[in-house]
């Protein structure tokens, strides 16, 4: 995952979120609107049709559910 990270902000951008989706999912940089200064890699369940995001993330082993 860590290496997405280190994509420069176009290439990080191909992942944004399409505006009108109920359930966003994809790449968001909240570090120039919010006071946390974050990244976000947003996935939803691969059955749900909502993601956007590379069909492979290099140096993504898993993650965290809610």
């Amino acid at each position: 995952m860590r290496t997405f990270f280190a994509y420069p902000d176009g290439e990080k951008s191909k992942w944004k979120p399409r505006t009108d989706d109920l359930f966003y999912a994809g790449y968001v940089d909240m570090s120039k609107i919010s006071q946390f200064k974050k990244e976000e890699l947003t996935m939803n369940h691969p059955d749900c049709g909502y993601n956007v995001y590379p069909d492979n993330p290099p140096g993504l082993r898993g993650f965290d559910t809610l």
